[in-house]
Formats: structure tokens, C-alpha cells, sequence
């Protein structure tokens, strides 16, 4: 019997759990990951909740992406249902519809509707196989769907091929920029990560779209797009932006589809890579929506929240957080921070030690003055002082308070890179 929340999110991560030290931890996602033991009840829910599905894959922004179509929809009076990790502060961020978190009480109701049935599906699992995580999540967000929502955006986790979000159905498929990343589970190489990632085009969809990609990358999913008969419309052809600026408050720009010019939106967020993700959500829109309002465009626009990425924390002194751990997404920070002009930046990295921590200081050093590496609480990380040993100049601080008050001292800007979970810290030691 489930009746607190905390066993409910027990029961979501048991099958994982119940594996522990016995998973091949560095196997690929092709030998750990079995997608196919959720298939037919996820399918099952799928065909009971009757809505369209747009799915989001890439490997940095998806999340962005997806709350950019829920706004989007939203602010033209669809009711969208949104399925996104990780969350930052609570669980319950994961499962939204229109921007509201799944509420405890449904939580732990629909974990004990589907307890029995994972009971069951866990007895058919081989020895070092498991039920992720994120299939009695899609099973969880179907059933708080049903009858409630016109549309429905689900977030893929690491890869596609073998997540079990890829056993849903999907009307459009959304692809940001793939690159070098979680080359452990998906591949050793960028076409063998992008070939998992094409598979979120299948046969029978409306359309798919993606954001601008290296020419290889393009090419597996032109391929790919080709092969299922369905239309790919791709940044830089079918549409793209102009006129980005950048300032404190946010990005600023212009949007060309081919229907459209969308003049002067504005977003909350920092980063011509967002203004990018707007794009790619605009054009999906385009196509689900009969008719779109260019003032409910930027109705959507002013609404888009998307904590820790490029986040301005605070102003005096300028504290922006940024959920980054490789060395792409690093680069994109480090433009902005380039944007920003500051006189002095102190980079603080609390990033775990098997994440690519010298990637992310390799490329903030081209900008920093000082950079400090800690550690957060939180007991799923593992941190080492010797991180700060990867460079020249580093210095390690033994919590994120000692890395605040150090950074602070000498510079008039802060930038914080790091894993999602310490943005939690973060917001607790701001005045």
C-alpha cells in the first residue's frame, strides 16, 4: 500500500535499486537498458489517453525546447501535459500540465495503480535487468493526462533508442543539436550517438525538426527522416533567427519561418542558443496550431522559466548559475559571459568527478580569473579534491559557501557550472 510520497518515489526507482552494485555500470545502454518490459502497458496507456505527442530529444536544451512548446500551445489555449528531467527542487516538477507540478496526492495515487503491474513486469527480469526509472514516470504522467490535456510533450532521457519514452507514439518528433556526450551509454562516437537519438523518427508522424547539426549528424538524420517517409525541417533551411541581442534581463530576436517573421520576442533567458530553442519550438508550433498570434508568441516568451540554465541568481554582485557538465555546454556559457563584458569573473565548478569537469575548466579558463572547485551535499555525487588539479591555478573550496564567499572577493561576476543538483545550494545561500 502506497500512501506517502516518499513511497511512491521509493517504488519508482525499486526495480533500479533492487539491481544496485550488480548493474554493469559502464555497459552501454544497449546491454543495461530494456525498454521493451514497459512496451505494451505504456503503449496501453498511450492508446487510452488519445492526444498527440511531440517528443523531444538532443543533447543539451531538449528541456528548454519542451517548456517552450508547452508555452507556446498554452498561450493559444491548448492544455499541454509536459514530462521533463531532471527536477531541481522537488520530483513533482517532472509532471506538469500547463506549468503545474503533478500534486502528491495524485502522485501517490497513480504509483499504487501502477505498483502491481511493475511488480509483475520485475518478476520477468533477468538477473541484472530493471525497470528505469523513467518508465513508471511515463506511466505515472499518461495516467495524470488522461482527460485533461490537448497535447502532450515528453523529454527523452540520455539517448532514444533505449529509453523507454521511445514506446510511446508521437505525431512530432524535435531534435536540438546533438554532440560528444554520455559516451558511455550511447556510443563512442557523434554518429553513433546521433544514430540512437535519429530513432525518435518513426513511421507515420506528422513531421520532425531539428536545430542546426554538425554535416555528419545531419546526414544520419536526413537518412533517417528519408527512410520512415517523414519530412524533416531543419534550422538554417526552414527557419532560423536574426537580430540576437543580449542584455542582463534576457535575449532578444527575430524569428523567419515560412509562414512568418517574428519580430523583437524576448526571453528571460540568456544565450543566442535560446533564442535558437525558441525557434525550433515556434516552427513545431506552427504546424500543430491552426493559427498563431504573434502576440501570444510573446505572451509565451516573457512566461519561459527555466532554472539554472545561464540563470541570473543575483545582480549585486552578478551570480549566474548554469547546469553544465562537458565541455560543449561550456562553450556556450562562456560566450555569453564573453557577451556580458565583465571586467572580472570567478568561476565556480561543482561538477562530480566522473562528469567532464576538466572539459568545463579547460574552457571557462579562457575567460576567468579565478576558478575554484567544490563539492554539494548531495550523497549520489562523488567529488575529489584533486579535480581542481586539471588546472593551472584552480583551488578547491570544501562546500559551496567557501566557494561563494571566495569567488566573491576579487571579481565582479560569478559564474557557477555544475550538476542540476546544486542549484538547490545555491538558492539557499542567497540573501
Amino acid at each position: 500500500m502506497i500512501t506517502t510520497k516518499k513511497q511512491a518515489e521509493d517504488l519508482i526507482y525499486r526495480s533500479y535499486m533492487l539491481v544496485g552494485r550488480r548493474l554493469k555500470y559502464d555497459a552501454p545502454d544497449s546491454e543495461k537498458r530494456h525498454p521493451e518490459y514497459t512496451r505494451s502497458v505504456i503503449r496501453r496507456l498511450d492508446r487510452r489517453c488519445g492526444r498527440e505527442n511531440i517528443l523531444v530529444t538532443g543533447s543539451k536544451g531538449k528541456g528548454s525546447v519542451s517548456v517552450m512548446i508547452s508555452e507556446l500551445l498554452q498561450a493559444h489555449g491548448k492544455n499541454t501535459g509536459l514530462l521533463t528531467s531532471p527536477h531541481i527542487f522537488d520530483f513533482n516538477e517532472r509532471i506538469c500540465i500547463n506549468g503545474k507540478n503533478i500534486p502528491d496526492d495524485d502522485l501517490i495515487k497513480y504509483c499504487e495503480k501502477i505498483a502491481p503491474t511493475l511488480e509483475l513486469i520485475d518478476m520477468t527480469t533477468a538477473e541484472r535487468e530493471y525497470i528505469s526509472p523513467i518508465a513508471a514516470q511515463v506511466m505515472i504522467a499518461l495516467l495524470h493526462f488522461y482527460g485533461k490535456t490537448d497535447h502532450n510533450i515528453f523529454e527523452c532521457g540520455k539517448g532514444v533508442l533505449y529509453d523507454d519514452v521511445n514506446n510511446l507514439s508521437r505525431s512530432y518528433s524535435v531534435i536540438n543539436r546533438i554532440f560528444l556526450e554520455h559516451t558511455r551509454e550511447l556510443g563512442d562516437s557523434i554518429e553513433k550517438i546521433a544514430f540512437d537519438k535519429s530513432h525518435i523518427i518513426v513511421e507515420g508522424q506528422k513531421f520532425a525538426y531539428s536545430s542546426a547539426q554538425l554535416p555528419n549528424v545531419a546526414e544520419i538524420l536526413e537518412n533517417r527522416a528519408r527512410e520512415c517517409g517523414v519530412r524533416l525541417k531543419t534550422y538554417g533551411r526552414e527557419f532560423y533567427c536574426e537580430n540576437i541581442r543580449l542584455s542582463e534581463t534576457g535575449t532578444s530576436f527575430d524569428v523567419i519561418t515560412q509562414h512568418n517573421r517574428y519580430e523583437n520576442i524576448r526571453i528571460p533567458l540568456l544565450g543566442a542558443h535560446q533564442a535558437e530553442n525558441f525557434a525550433l519550438a515556434l516552427c513545431v508550433c506552427e504546424d500543430i496550431l491552426e493559427n498563431i498570434n504573434i502576440q501570444k508568441v510573446n505572451l509565451a516568451a516573457e512566461r519561459i522559466i527555466r532554472r539554472g540554465r545561464l540563470e541570473i541568481i543575483s545582480k549585486d554582485p552578478l551570480i549566474i548559475a548554469d547546469c553544465c557538465i562537458n565541455r560543449e555546454s561550456a562553450r556556450a556559457a562562456v560566450q555569453v559571459l564573453k557577451d556580458m563584458k565583465k571586467t572580472t569573473l570567478s568561476a565556480i565548478i561543482a561538477i562530480p568527478a566522473d562528469k567532464d569537469h576538466r572539459g568545463v575548466a579547460e574552457e571557462i579558463s579562457k575567460i576567468a580569473d579565478k576558478i575554484i572547485f567544490t563539492q554539494i551535499k548531495n550523497p549520489h555525487y562523488k567529488f575529489e579534491r584533486k579535480q581542481a588539479n586539471c588546472i593551472k591555478g584552480a583551488v578547491f573550496a570544501e562546500d559551496m559557501q567557501a566557494a561563494l564567499e571566495l569567488a566573491k572577493q576579487s571579481a565582479d561576476a560569478v559564474c557557477i557550472l555544475g550538476t542540476a543538483a546544486m542549484l538547490a545550494e545555491v538558492y539557499e545561500l542567497q540573501p
